[in-house]
């Protein structure tokens, strides 16, 4: 098994630096500060499982999905879950759920976003081209991982 390569600051300052096939990056982990302020800022608490994502990991992106976080160093590699929430609550004006985060999507239209209206545990739905119903896609946070890893995402709906 391959390690996950660290995007930390710096990283790029010489260029895309040589890395193992397929790698999975992560970004630093996020500051407990960081993830208060991203809360305050969406007016939502984000579930346990999802703060514990944050504080281990930051973001991540893995050969062929990616699982929005916060990025500490801001290098533009990883996506921000506060903007493309904010951005997705923009596109949907008065029809959004504001206790829907943005945690990934497929570059094709639709959204994966976790219902954090029942704290302890938490919805994965979909959202986009074909899917404005908001399926559930996963059963629980280790699941839709799983599930993006694979891209088995789809089969599900």
């Amino acid at each position: 098994m391959t390690m996950p390569v660290v995007v930390g600051r710096g990283y790029f300052d010489n260029g895309v630096p040589e890395t193992p096939p397929n790698p999975t990056y992560i970004a630093e982990a996020a500051r407990a500060e960081e993830i208060e302020a991203a809360q305050v800022e969406l007016r939502l608490k984000f579930p346990p499982v999802y703060r514990e994502f944050l504080l281990k990991y930051g973001a991540m992106v893995g050969q062929g999905f990616e699982i929005f976080g916060l990025d500490r160093n801001r290098n533009n590699f990883f996506m921000d879950v506060v903007q493309q929430t904010i951005f997705h609550r923009d596109a949907l004006g008065s029809k959004a759920n504001l206790n829907h985060i943005v945690i990934a999507d497929d570059d094709m239209g639709v959204s994966f976003l976790m219902d954090t209206t029942n704290e302890e545990r938490p919805r994965f739905v979909a959202f986009g081209v074909g899917y404005d119903d908001y399926p559930d896609v996963a059963a629980d946070f280790n699941d839709f991982c799983i599930q993006l890893s694979i891209d088995k995402m789809f089969s599900r709906l």
